[in-house]
């Protein structure tokens, strides 16, 4: 230590002097020692066929099999069950209201059968269980051999429906129905025979709106015979017709259950009943309220 001045201490010889110049590591080496360091089995570079390997070509004669759709198919029935119309233990409640419980129906070809009861009693809820409309609480429904519910779409191509209130869409004249109609049932050639029976006269050309009920249930109930329908049913299809209507609707019908359709109807008329050539009748009661 010297008086007066500040203490010195001897210098220590500086790192940067005396250690090596380490050498800064390049990418590849930093990647290098990542891999080596890398927990499982080191990647290595895609296998590169050599040039002059061909890629296998499969023979001619094999061909790929083709895993096939597991999409079930619509439930066929045997010959002994196509009838028109099978239903089987159908059951429809509304609350604590039952209208019809374990409801077996039979149906053959070219037979007729007439739901006839009070107000309320379930004709048109049986019949919307029929036509897909109403879906009931328990039971199956079989139309011309197809499950209703299975296959919808084979069981509503065997089905021709007229409801109660017939309604038309807009814009179109009775003839372009017609077309529309022999469109959807597949049967193009058959629009002048179902205009003929209709028997509008020079309103087949005006807009189907403008049309009375009487004449609307004319036109649908005409137009019912196109395709290849094997049950007609009809809610209430005299209701609002006149004497000739009903005559031309009636003719129509017996005409269908010579061709062996099978006819399902509500009427209330015993006439008109009688006029079909004969009938079964189901007669429904009142509602049962447990």
């Amino acid at each position: 230590m010297t008086r007066g001045g500040p203490a010195t201490r001897p210098l220590l010889p500086s790192f940067a002097a005396t250690a090596p110049r380490s050498r800064v590591p390049t990418d590849t080496e930093h990647t290098e020692a990542f891999v080596a360091l890398a927990p499982g089995p080191r990647p290595h570079a895609p296998r590169r066929s050599p040039p002059d390997r061909r890629p296998r070509v499969r023979p001619a004669s094999r061909s790929p099999r083709r895993r096939r759709s597991p999409r079930r198919r619509p439930r066929r029935y045997t010959a002994a069950h196509d009838r028109p119309l099978v239903a089987r233990g159908l059951t429809k409640r509304y609350g604590t209201t039952c209208l019809f419980d374990q409801l077996d129906l039979d149906l053959d070809a070219g037979e007729v059968l007439v739901l006839v009861g009070p107000n309320g009693a379930g004709k048109s809820t049986l019949i919307g269980c029929l036509t897909g409309g109403v879906i009931p609480d328990a039971g199956r429904v079989v139309l011309g051999g197809h499950d209703l519910r299975g296959a919808p779409l084979a069981a509503r191509a065997a089905l021709r429906y007229l409801p109660q209130e017939v309604e038309v869409p807009q814009g179109l004249t009775g003839r372009e129905l017609v077309e529309f109609y022999a469109g959807v049932f597949r049967e193009p050639l058959g629009r002048e025979r179902v205009i003929a029976l209709a028997d509008l006269g020079p309103a087949i050309d005006h807009l189907a709106t403008t049309y009375s009920l009487g004449m609307r249930k004319r036109l649908v109930a005409a137009a019912l015979t196109l395709g290849d329908g094997v049950l007609y049913v009809l809610d209430e299809p005299f209701a609002g017709l006149d004497r000739e209507a009903r005559g031309a609707l009636i003719a129509a019908l017996v005409a269908a259950r010579a061709r062996g359709v099978g006819l399902v109807l509500s009427a209330h008329d015993p006439e008109d009943i009688a006029a079909l050539g004969g009938a079964r009748v189901l007669e429904l009661g009142r509602p049962l309220t447990a």
